[in-house]
């Protein structure tokens, strides 16, 4: 439902988005078990239909790409056991990797990876691909996944990867001019 939505919103702007729910591209493996939280204690939960990416076949996305449509992905990856849920941002970052982009763009809901997670002004601007460790200390929640994702991204072969804010008009343009946290190979 999500994906339709997207694809609707991007028609309404003038993109001609098509959603990848029939051919998914990321193939993955379902996880045995996953760490949850759970009224505030962390539990182990069998049986969830959560995997991890291993490839990415790129042939729809380049299908839609050659023909000026705008492929939009769904966080799922085909398994043997069927459609499995996988990370969003890891999805993206294995995707760029694979069709060989320059720029990877990941909007949150704050303005990048922030020093002080509850200090908008602490936004850290540039990190080297060498420095991720060192900054994935700074990365609080979600913002972890993201921070991987732009790691896992170049080490793929993505030169930049963006983290912005979602939130602002623009919000793909802004980054890409600068906005948020740019991390570089």
């Amino acid at each position: 439902a999500v994906n339709r939505q997207i694809v609707t919103e991007l028609r309404q702007h003038g993109i001609y988005a098509v959603g990848l729910t029939d051919t998914v591209p990321v193939q993955g493996t379902r996880k045995d078990a996953i760490r949850a939280v759970v009224n505030g204690r962390i539990r182990v939960v069998r049986d969830d239909y959560s995997g991890s990416i291993d490839s990415v076949n790129a042939s729809c996305i380049w299908e839609a790409l050659t023909v000026g449509r705008v492929a939009v992905v769904p966080p799922l990856a085909d398994s043997a056991d069927g459609l499995l849920n996988i990370d969003g941002d890891r999805a993206a970052a294995a995707v760029a990797a694979e069709l060989g982009a320059s720029d990877l763009v990941i909007l949150s809901n704050v303005p990048g990876l922030m020093r002080d997670h509850t200090d908008a002004s602490t936004v850290i601007g540039e990190v080297q691909g060498n420095q991720i460790e060192r900054v994935m200390d700074y990365a609080q929640g979600r913002m972890k996944r993201k921070v991987l994702g732009a790691q896992e991204a170049l080490t793929g072969g993505v030169e930049r990867v963006i983290i912005g804010d979602g939130r602002t008009s623009n919000p793909v343009t802004n980054a890409l001019n600068g906005s948020g946290t740019v991390f570089r190979a």
